[in-house]
Parts: C-alpha cells; structure tokens; sequence
C-alpha cells in the first residue's frame, strides 16, 4: 500500500514539477542528504568510520583528482554511504558521470537496482530537486539533468567510455576482488594489472575521483596492493580496535556458549555475561559498539575461529604460510568408541581419486559424519590410495553397516564416474537379493517349510553430485568455525581420524588435503552452506 501511494505521489509531483523546476534545491552536506533521502538505509548511530567517510567525501568533491582507498570489515556500510554520495553527486550535478565496479557485474548491477529503485520511491527527493530518471537500463542510470551512473564488473573494460563528451568524474571500486579471485595468485595479478592499466586511464587527470573500498581477503589480494601504494590515500578500520584484558572469562564465557551437552547453553552463557559484564569488557574498545557489540565480536572470534576473525573484521588475512587452524581444535578433540544406533541424520562425503594406476594420483577419501539432536557431529575417515572400483567397494561397505541418509560426492570431469559404478553397485546388490529371496522363497514352498529370513535391501540413501566451482582454500575454510565451537566427536583409534588430523594441523602447506576437501563436503551438507556469503 505505501508503495502505491508513493507511485501516486510521484506521479504527482512530477506533473508538477516538469515545467516548472525547484528553483532553491536544498543545501545539505552529505550526512543531512543521507538521513533525510535514504534513512531506511541507515542505522541511527554513526560510528568513527562513518563520520571520517563522510568528510573525505565531502572534501573532494571540490577537490578534485584525489584517489582515497578505505579499507573496513565487512558491514561496516561503507558501499551504503558512498551510494549515497553517488546519489547526491548525480542529482546536485558535481558527479555528472560516475562509474561504479564491482567483482562481478551481476553484483554491481543488483546495487544499482537497488539505487533505482529507491530514486524512483522517493518523491521528497523529486519535489525538492526536481531530478529524475530518465533512462533506467540493468547497468546505467540517466537523469534529467544530464547526469549518469554506469555500473560494470571488474573483468569488463572502461575503455573509451564517455557521457556527453566526458570521462568518468568518479570511479569506485567497491570489494572488486571476489573470494575466488583473492585466493589464486595469477587471478590475484590479472585483476591489479586491470585496474591500473585499464580503469585508472579512463579518468580524467586532474578532475577523476578515485574511491576505492574493500576488506582484505589475502595478504597480497588487490586492496593490500592499493594500500602499499603511495598514490592513495589510505585509512583503515578495524572492528575492535583494543581487545579486551580479560580473555580468559570470554574463552570461559564461549565454553558455556558452544557447550552442545547443555540444552540451555545460551541462557547459561547469557547468566554468566551478566553477572561479570564490568570485567568481561574492561579495556575493549569497538569502533562501532551500537552495530557490533562486543558479546557478538567476542561470540564470531571464538565461535568462527581466530583466523576467520581476523581476516573478517580486524583486516589481517590468513598467512598461507601458517597453519589456518589451531592444533588444540584436533590435539583436544573428543572421542567416541562406538557409533550411536540412531543419528538425526547419518552423511557419507567422497573426495575421489580416478585413474586405473592405483600407484598414481591421490587418495580417495571417504568422511563418515553422524549428525546428534544435540547438533554435536561424530565423525571418521576412510582415506587409501584405491582405483574407483576398490573406492566403490569400500562406499558399499559403509551403505551395508549403517543406515545412511546422505553421499555428497564431488564430480567434476571424470569423478563422476565413481558415482555411477556406486549407483549402479547399489542397483546390482538389490537385484541379486531379490534373486535370492526370490529363489528361497520358492525353494522353502517346494520343500513345505516355513520360509528362512530373507535378505533385507539396502537403505538407498539419496545422492548429490557436487561440481566444485569454488577454489578448494575457500571450501575447506568452513571447518573453521565448526571446530572453534568444539561440534565434532572422533572415532577413538581411527587410523583415518589420525590422518585428517595431522592435515588440519598443517594444512594449508600439508602434502595431501583430501580428507578436509571430504570432511568440508560433509559439513556443508550438515550445514546445507552451499553458498558464500543487498548493500553491506
């Protein structure tokens, strides 16, 4: 309903407004702008970054031909209030042609949607300027006043581009650099080489604005290469910016928080928060406590683990020359000696090898997770150097002992092929049991005897053929957080539980990571986080 009465109202206004333009447009700096316009963007606290931000905007919109990089956690809404300073540029006039990249152009073009669509909601903004859109396309803006916003992904080229005789007068790059690309050294290199060879030409010298907004996914990913350079201004910020003194009570404090044996371990985490809040926070300081408090940092440090936390809001990315997990998560770990009779849900994961030489290639590994009420997960491996038909054999081992629900197997290229033999091994062994029962059936009726005990079919569990497209470093980084809040059990005496151990130890240098690649592929099915990851 509000939606149709803004539309009406716009329609209004802009009948009236059309021949006869606003002529005192409002005078606002950007703050006043954004809460006014694009309040239901914003939360009602402003923290440091925000403040510094705005400034450095404001600065050089009269100041031209700057380049500024700031550097923040991610929603920390540093791409909400450039977008707004996008919108005040385009409709004031100063920004006539701004272009906006992102890592991809489907993400840039869902920002600039989002843009639009607000534009087009906004009818106190079309009374008091008298601007408005007039062409909307997926990946452009154009308004009445001549002024234009063009979005495109990072792997597209700026070159020529122009508005009414113009080069870009601002260019942002807003978290250019996807999970993917940070991970692989030559995509990494691609990605840097075509910002400077490509978008920084397309500016014009001296009048360009340069912003350029990201949080580092790796130590050399293009931000840290942006922040090292001399020729930008460079501010960073970091969500806890002082760690508190007593972390002791908060690694207490996430004991009772993740303990899964204690159906109330949120009430009693919460009971002892409160009861010694003043020690628990003494000498932390948040940059912006109103949006991250400091139980929910505290809560992702400990509960996604140190590594990830770092990375995600204090700005320093894993060192791939460092283990990524901590050894006491496996050094520490629980033990069980026998699996439950029953599971909530029961998933077998395969991170094949294929190849006829059973002296070549890598081990096929095979993770076993059974899933408790509780959400604590038992877990064992089943790691050899197999041909597919031996690696199939050793699955059918599995199916015949346990009731299992789930095989997330991957499939890329050939792999699939060990799926197939396992679909149809499962197909074969249901077939000869019906021949058998058949038989027995028939030979007990033929003798007049009570028929025997059949043969039971197996429990068929369903399939999902996985094709990776992510690289293998972002899909084993999910076992970070699992690990951190202490969620596995491991089968006591397991020689493949001792073998994915010593490769979490070290991964990411560790020789072989075949079992994490299997362990990840059962989690995420645990988790169904098939998936990374609206304006941040």
């Amino acid at each position: 309903m509000q939606v149709r009465n803004n539309r009406r109202l716009l329609e209004w206004v802009r009948s009236d407004i059309e021949d006869d333009p606003p002529s005192n447009p409002p005078t606002l700096n950007l703050r006043d702008f954004g809460f006014r316009y694009c309040g239901n963007w914003l939360s009602q606290s402003l923290c440091r970054f925000h403040e510094e931000l705005i400034a450095d905007l404001e600065s050089i919109k009269t100041n031209r031909g700057q380049s500024i990089c700031r550097i923040a956690f991610r929603g920390a809404a540093k791409t909400t209030w450039v977008a707004i300073d996008t919108i005040k540029g385009a409709i004031e006039g100063y920004d006539p042609y701004t272009l906006v990249v992102k890592d991809s152009e489907p993400n840039t073009v869902k920002d600039l949607a989002i843009i639009a669509d607000h534009l087009e909601e906004s009818p106190q903004l079309l009374a008091d300027y008298g601007v408005r859109i007039t062409n909307r396309s997926a990946s452009s803006l154009e308004f009445s006043n001549g002024s234009k916003i063009d979005a495109m992904g990072a792997g597209q080229s700026p070159k020529g581009r122009k508005h009414r005789g113009i080069r870009p007068t601002k260019i942002i790059a807003d978290d250019i650099e996807s999970t993917k690309t940070a991970v692989s050294p030559a995509a990494r290199e691609a990605l840097l080489s075509k910002f400077r060879t490509d978008f920084l030409p397309a500016g014009e010298p001296g009048r360009t604005n340069f912003v350029f907004l990201g949080t580092p996914a790796h130590l050399e990913s293009a931000v840290q290469a942006i922040r090292k350079d001399r020729e930008w201004r460079t501010k960073e910020y970091v969500a806890i910016e002082t760690f508190p003194t007593n972390m002791e009570m908060w690694r207490h404090w996430a004991g009772l928080l993740f303990n899964l044996d204690d159906p109330h371990r949120d009430e009693t985490a919460e009971a002892y928060y409160q009861a010694n809040r003043d020690d628990l926070e003494d000498g932390a300081k948040l940059l912006w406590k109103e949006r991250f408090p400091l139980k929910f940092l505290m809560s992702k440090y400990m509960g996604d683990g140190v590594a990830a936390f770092l990375s995600e809001y204090q700005l320093s990315p894993w060192n791939p020359a460092t283990a990524y997990f901590e050894p006491a998560h496996f050094d520490q770990a629980q033990t069980f000696t026998e699996w439950e009779p029953t599971y909530k849900r029961f998933i077998m994961s395969l991170d094949p090898a294929t190849g006829a030489d059973i002296k070549r290639g890598d081990d096929a590994a095979i993770a076993l997770m059974g899933i408790q009420e509780s959400g604590r997960k038992d877990l064992d491996f089943d790691s050899k150097r197999r041909v597919p038909a031996m690696t199939v054999a050793a699955m059918m081992k599995h199916i015949r002992e346990r009731k299992i629900d789930t095989i997330v197997a991957e499939t890329n290229g050939f792999q699939g092929l060990i799926v197939d033999l396992l679909e149809k091994a499962m197909k074969d062994h249901d077939a000869e049991v019906d021949k058998y029962n058949k038989e027995e059936i028939e030979r007990c009726r033929a003798a007049g005897i009570p028929t025997g005990q059949l043969k039971p079919k197996l429990h068929r569990p369903s399939i999902r053929r996985i094709e990776h497209h992510q690289a293998k470093e972002t899909r084993i980084m999910v076992l970070a957080s699992p690990l951190a809040k202490n969620e596995y059990r491991y089968k006591a005496g397991s020689p493949g539980v001792k073998a994915a151990h010593e490769q979490g130890k070290t991964w990411p240098s560790c020789a072989h990571d075949d079992l994490l690649d299997a362990w990840s592929m059962a989690e995420n099915e645990a988790s169904k986080g098939w998936h990374i990851g609206g304006m941040r």
